[in-house]
């Protein structure tokens, strides 16, 4: 917690209270507005073989 409320060296958008809990009904909400298999599919074609 306390390292999360530092200012950031590069970026300034740092919290001043983080949250330290989740609330599962927003988790859940948000990740139904996310592709999941159009996300695994662009990592994919981007994905470089070394």
């Amino acid at each position: 917690y306390e390292i999360s409320t530092r200012p950031g060296l590069c970026c300034q958008a740092v919290p001043d209270k983080p949250a330290t809990r989740s609330n599962l009904v927003q988790i859940l909400g948000e990740e139904e507005r996310i592709d999941v298999d159009d996300m695994i599919e662009e990592c994919i074609r981007k994905a470089i073989v070394m």
